[in-house]
């Protein structure tokens, strides 16, 4: 996938950097395009260029990979340990998802059924991580999706009044060697098992298109985004994506947070928000990392009318 990167001299790497970032600014393009369509078919994907694989999916061990998430029993205590919950009072601030309180008036109930409710969830998962302790401070950031400016970052998206999605919370260890991201976001869509939504792709890309805009004077080439999806009627998704010139995503199973207990699936979907971050981000082992005098001629030239990265970081208008 995108292009050969074995003997490539520093120069090279400097050129796959800027195609690499075309190519990215291209894929966003044609995803904003089609505003109209939300759910990507497999037909869909093809089209865009996106590789997607599931899970469970058989991979070789060469298969980059970037998150690997902390196994429910390795966490250092469950997010909703009683213990954790308990109010001055004596009573318990932990509330259950299901079943649901239904207002008496049909359109607050219709609210409650899609969006609305995958937005309080976010909330909740929010919540609970942070009921954890660690022995060692997480290296994981939690900042909101507007701080810093991250220019050019999709994280909502509006139809009139409404908005089609919502990224609440974006993670992010803010390191030179470390560029992953790690969104939870909610969308107002039900979910598609054998699909990807327009909404999940396109916060993806744009946050993954910030990134490499914001480090493009560092080694790293690929910059890993993960998206915890939820979707209406309280179904939660992972996506892992990186960009090498093909977007590559990786899909897990549908995690469900309708039953009435759920602290097994917060267990799971909390070791994905509390990932080991990794892999080899600036493809050291295909390609040499060092500086020669061409670098500092591409750093002060950037790029053409159509390369649209420049040494100061700002696309060209």
């Amino acid at each position: 996938m995108g292009l050969p990167l074995r003997d490539t001299s520093s120069k090279k790497r400097h050129e796959i950097r800027k195609q690499w970032y075309r190519q990215l600014k291209g894929l966003v393009s044609n995803i904003e395009d089609i505003p109209d369509r939300p759910v990507l078919d497999h037909k869909e994907q093809q089209r865009l260029g996106i590789s997607m694989l599931t899970e469970d999916a058989s991979h070789s061990e060469h298969e980059a990979r970037y998150f690997t998430p902390v196994l429910p029993e390795n966490l250092p205590i469950s997010p909703c340990c009683p213990s954790r919950w308990v109010l001055e009072n004596g009573g318990s601030s932990h509330e259950s998802l299901w079943p649901r309180f239904l207002p008496d008036d049909e359109e607050a109930a219709e609210l409650v059924e899609d969006y609305y409710d995958g937005r309080h969830l976010a909330s909740v998962i929010s919540h609970h991580l942070s009921k954890l302790r660690w022995r060692y401070p997480s290296p994981w950031k939690e900042t909101s999706p507007g701080i810093p400016d991250r220019r050019g970052a999709r994280y909502t998206e509006r139809l009139g009044l409404e908005e089609r999605f919502l990224v609440p919370c974006v993670y992010d260890m803010f390191s030179k060697r470390k560029p992953h991201q790690i969104l939870l976001m909610a969308s107002d869509h039900p979910v598609e098992e054998d699909c990807l939504l327009r909404s999940e792709v396109l916060a993806m890309t744009t946050f993954m298109r910030w990134k490499m805009l914001s480090m493009q004077r560092e080694q790293s080439l690929v910059y890993p985004v993960m998206v915890i999806s939820i979707m209406n009627l309280l179904k939660v998704r992972v996506l892992q994506g990186h960009f090498d010139g093909t977007l590559n995503i990786r899909r897990s199973k549908v995690y469900d947070f309708a039953i009435d207990d759920h602290e097994d699936v917060m267990k799971h979907v909390v070791g994905w928000l509390r990932s080991t971050a990794h892999g080899d981000t600036v493809l050291s082992m295909r390609m040499p990392i060092f500086r020669d005098s061409h670098d500092d001629e591409d750093d002060d030239e950037g790029q053409d009318e159509g390369g649209n990265m420049h040494g100061d970081g700002v696309p060209k208008p």
